[in-house]
């Protein structure tokens, strides 16, 4: 048996293991010989950040580093600030067919206290969520033909998985301060917003802005905030890309430093930036191509085998800022917010078959004076709700979105009470994932009977809905025939009727 069996390759990013892990933090700390000493501890936090993975043969190596940041009260009643860099290295054993690794990293919890006005002592968790991932590579039958084939052809949407390209970008820039000058930096934060994105030529063009924003007490003592934009630009080559491929880029601060430089003057007025970001590129290609559906001979047997796994087709790239607002009682009274800012902790998606659903929390941070002046810390969970409408989905929609924090702003309702606004930016690719019914291949099965015509010319009586070739593969014959002998067109019955089957 000879058919001639023609193929659509499908490139897929396909799961397969996920891995939780934990990682300790155990360290303690002496502060520099210019700081103050501390009289209590207002706020300790560690920020874990992956820098490299490496899959080695049955090996996964991730490096990155920890940031510990600890906001203290000296001894004279004043803010301030210790910072420190910790390594972080963890080696997994991996299953050889991985091809990817995603790996996640959030912190479980930190604590910090004194040991000592000089010297402090921290302990604490982070969690590495690991996402094993292979290539796979399906095929979809796109036509049949020798040996008496019959075929029901389509046409199905795919999206196929052209490459995926990670590397680190360095902004470095200086930040003018157009009022006063810089004594001392105490917080300090960066996230990449606005960020444009297309394939063209076998490249990928990314367009993004690196928000700054930065605590600073000024040479007066008055504390102050500094935020700036910086552009990122970059060209990437992409494997396989054409104009018409689609890209989706995601961004990571993988470090910041910002460092005052003192000008001729004497003054610090200038802010050296030096910063990592990690820059995940996806390049994809969304193509209809026709499908078998459905397929017989009427010569031989011939074993039918589907398609069974699902296939993922872009629907909608997602790019929305959306608004949370909420109430935080402060629980004293205060004289003013010194510093407030937010951090996106957990979220999930829910797809309804209409709108994909964006539920998550974050953590609101502030610092504020007392109605006596002294410094005290307060945080509040908030909750947000992002829903987006999605069309023409045959099944379900996933999506893992990236949230990331633009702006936090408040409003003191009254002298205990703060009205929070954070503007958020949700980016996602939406997928709908479906098994399309539809055949991987054909193989000849000697074991099946082929029907033989009963009489040269059969009298079927098709009902309403039917169709052609199903009544064709049933009698063993073509639509073709069966058409002719009827005078008819359609390919469903739009009625009940009486049909003339012929035999070939």
């Amino acid at each position: 048996m000879d058919l001639t069996i023609e193929k659509q390759p499908i490139g897929m990013k396909q799961e397969f293991k996920t891995e939780l892990q934990e990682y300790a933090i155990d360290n303690e700390s002496v502060l520099p010989d210019y700081s103050a000493d501390m009289s209590r501890i207002l706020k300790c936090q560690c920020r874990p950040q992956i820098k490299t993975k490496q899959i080695l043969s049955d090996k996964l190596q991730i490096e990155g580093t920890i940031y510990v940041w600890v906001l203290y009260v000296d001894e004279k009643g004043e803010i301030g600030v210790y910072t420190q860099t910790l390594p972080l290295y963890h080696e997994l054993s991996i299953p050889e067919k991985t091809k990817f690794a995603d790996v996640y990293a959030k912190t479980d919890y930190c604590n910090c206290h004194m040991i000592s006005p000089r010297k402090m002592e921290f302990h604490g968790a982070v969690s590495l969520k690991i996402v094993l991932s292979r290539w796979q590579e399906v095929s979809v039958v796109c036509s049949v033909s020798g040996e008496g084939a019959q075929t029901l052809d389509g046409e199905e949407p795919f999206t196929s998985l052209l490459t995926i390209h990670e590397q680190t970008l360095s902004v470095n820039d200086e930040i003018q301060i157009t009022s006063g000058g810089i004594r001392n930096i105490l917080r300090s934060e960066a996230t990449v917003l606005h960020a444009e994105y297309k394939g063209v030529g076998g490249k990928a063009i990314i367009k993004a802005d690196l928000q700054i924003t930065a605590l600073y007490q000024n040479t007066d003592g008055k504390i102050e905030t500094l935020r700036e934009q910086l552009p990122i630009t970059q060209m990437i080559d992409l494997n396989h890309a054409d104009d018409l491929t689609d890209c989706f880029a995601s961004f990571r601060v993988i470090s910041l430093e910002l460092r005052p430089r003192t000008g001729l003057d004497g003054e610090c007025k200038t802010v050296m930036v030096a910063a990592e970001v990690g820059v995940y590129v996806k390049a994809e290609k969304t193509f209809s191509t026709p499908v078998v559906l459905d397929a017989y001979s009427l010569y031989h047997g011939v074993e039918l085998r589907r398609l069974e796994e699902p296939i993922s087709r872009l629907v909608q790239t997602i790019d929305q800022t959306t608004m949370c607002k909420g109430t935080c009682e402060l629980g004293r009274d205060v004289q003013r917010i010194v510093d407030l800012w937010c951090e996106p902790l957990t979220h999930r998606t829910e797809w309804d078959g209409t709108q994909l659903t964006v539920n998550g929390q974050l953590q609101v941070m502030i610092v504020a004076n007392d109605v006596e002046g002294a410094y005290f810390y307060g945080e509040k969970t908030m909750e947000y709700t992002f829903s987006q409408p999605i069309s023409g989905v045959k099944g379900n929609v996933v999506a893992e979105p990236l949230v990331s924090i633009c702006n936090s702003s408040f409003v003191l309702v009254d002298s205990s009470t703060a009205e929070v606004r954070v503007e958020l930016q949700v980016s996602a690719q939406a997928y709908d994932l479906t098994t399309p019914y539809v055949l991987c291949d054909l193989v000849p099965d000697p074991s099946a009977e082929v029907p033989k015509p009963l009489a040269p010319l059969v009298l079927y009586f098709a009902t309403q809905g039917e169709r052609l070739f199903d009544i064709a593969k049933r009698y063993n014959t073509t639509c073709t025939a069966i058409a002719a002998a009827n005078d008819m067109k359609e390919q469903v019955l739009t009625e009940a009727k009486a049909l003339l089957i012929p035999a070939v």
